[in-house]
């Protein structure tokens, strides 16, 4: 089956959007906005990402190693708990048979609060399977960040 059979539509992608009942389901995904390190895309560019973008929200993956990353939130004594997570499709990478998707994620917490600490994951998808390859915290936001 051709790999574009198994990018979700734009009406598939708003039946993953959930019912905010599992936290660690309420997700927000989209391409990184263009910006300091973030270059401009072509056309064909944002097409990729608007597509890995969609992959990503219909698998809305939370690997073990994002939550034992951010563990420090939920067992801090912090008015606010994990709720969710955002993140950001920052690359996509043409690898044979697939993409290599690299994303930058972050959780969304209870209060107003934010967590300034950013987590990379990178994940390969091919023949309409996304598998997780590794995980690592942003080296330019090292420790426990919050902005309030």
């Amino acid at each position: 089956m051709p790999r574009e059979n198994f990018i979700p539509t734009p009406e598939q992608v708003a039946q993953f959007q959930g019912t905010n009942n599992d936290p660690a389901r309420l997700y927000t995904i989209e391409p990184a906005p263009i910006r300091a390190e973030v270059k401009a895309r072509s056309p064909e560019e944002n097409k990729l990402f608007e597509q890995a973008t969609a992959i990503m929200l219909r698998e809305r993956p939370v690997p073990p190693d994002r939550v034992q990353f951010f563990k420090w939130v939920d067992e801090g004594d912090f008015r606010f708990k994990i709720k969710g997570w955002d993140a950001f499709v920052y690359t996509v990478t043409p690898i044979p048979g697939g993409w290599g998707i690299r994303l930058k994620v972050w959780p969304q917490l209870t209060t107003e609060a934010q967590v300034a600490n950013g987590y990379f994951e990178e994940y390969t998808w091919t023949d309409g399977v996304l598998s997780f390859v590794k995980g690592y915290g942003d080296p330019r936001t090292p420790g426990k960040m919050v902005h309030w």
